[in-house]
């Protein structure tokens, strides 16, 4: 049966004619639903209330993950300004002029130059006594 037979079916026309001589013609709708059909009504219901509540629980979920990623990304940002502030004094305290520089370099170059001499002496020294303590030992 279709949808509109059903519904044909279940309007009942009352024809009455008034105390005036008019007639008056009313349609009523019978209701007559089983026990099945009212439990499976209230069984879909009850699914859609479930499938309601599940989808408010996954909105929830989704807007704590959304509040704690933008709390993530705030902290993110302040540390990035901070490195940029980093970043620019450790810039200014870098920049040295070229004379500063190679005031610098000559002072490192000289301390360099006099340690170096000094192990070489040293080494020098080691080396030529363990060659005359070798051949003393092997001419003995």
């Amino acid at each position: 049966m279709s949808f509109y037979s059903k519904l044909i079916s279940r309007i009942q026309p009352t024809i009455t004619i008034r105390s005036d001589g008019s007639p008056e013609i009313v349609f009523n709708i019978k209701e007559s639903l089983s026990d099945k059909d009212i439990d499976s009504r209230l069984l879909k219901i009850a699914k859609m209330k479930n499938d309601l509540v599940d989808a408010i629980e996954a909105l929830d979920w989704l807007e704590n993950e959304g509040e704690e990623k933008k709390k993530r990304v705030d902290d993110l940002k302040r540390a990035l300004n901070e490195l940029e502030k980093n970043k620019k004094i450790t810039e200014e305290a870098l920049k040295l002029d070229d004379e500063t520089f190679s005031m610098i370099l000559k002072t490192a170059n000289k301390v360099s130059s006099r340690i170096n001499i000094f192990i070489g002496i040293i080494i020098g020294l080691v080396t030529g006594v363990a060659s005359s303590l070798l051949v003393w030992f092997l001419t003995k």
